[in-house]
């Protein structure tokens, strides 16, 4: 994100990038939103800052030691951070930074303890799915992929230009193949950059990167 004030930062409320907490009293909720960030496009969190936007301020080394606890206990694997604390109206407030990691993906505890991968969507933190995670995990063994160009492939383009975006479930009705053949070779389009994924909070859909491709570009 683009260095700015905080005021600044709180007029562009709540985003992608920018999570406002008016407190923390539960670590393993803000690791969520830590392991979103960096399994994304990284963020920042204003502590001490309510959803509208007023300066509510924090107990420093309560908020701090919350947060140190959630990036080290909580996340997995650890997510690393940086802090600075500003004095706005006579209060504090901690601007907690994340970057986008290289070690995705990390996961923190959901609701009933159990250990989730999550993502930033807009002003969301929203569960990664099977696909995205598999195409995460094939990208750090930097696994070799190949596709040859078949009738099925050309089908899902013709598809993803027509309607522009379709979950997995469409594209396999449509075709009349199996979800989990739809699904693998998802995966591997996404590796070679010509599909990429939407996630919402009610659905995943995908969508070409580019407008054109070859036969040769899937010979690889």
């Amino acid at each position: 994100m683009e260095r700015l004030s905080i005021y600044d930062m709180i007029k562009m409320g709540e985003g992608q990038q920018l999570d406002f907490k008016h407190s923390i009293s539960d670590a393993p909720k803000i690791a969520r939103s830590l392991v979103a960030f960096a399994n994304t496009d990284g963020g920042t969190l204003l502590l001490g800052v309510k959803d509208n936007g007023r300066i509510a301020g924090i107990r420093t080394d309560e908020e701090i030691f919350m947060i140190e606890t959630a990036a080290h206990l909580y996340c997995k694997p650890e997510v690393e951070f940086f802090s600075n604390l500003h004095k706005l109206e006579g209060k504090t407030v901690a601007e907690i930074s994340v970057e986008p990691s290289r070690n995705k993906p990390h996961s923190a505890p959901d609701a009933n303890g159990k250990y989730m991968v999550y993502i930033r969507k807009k002003d969301e933190n929203l569960l990664a799915n099977r696909v995205l995670l598999e195409v995460w995990r094939l990208q750090k063994r930097n696994a070799q992929v190949k596709l040859f160009y078949d009738t099925f492939i050309e089908q899902i383009f013709e598809l993803l230009q027509s309607n522009k975006r379709a979950t997995i479930k469409e594209i396999a009705a449509k075709l009349k193949q199996s979800k989990f053949k739809t699904e693998n070779i998802i995966i591997k389009l996404m590796i070679m950059n010509l599909i990429d994924i939407d996630i919402n909070a009610d659905n995943v859909y995908y969508y070409l990167k580019t407008e054109s491709y070859s036969e040769n570009e899937l010979q690889l």
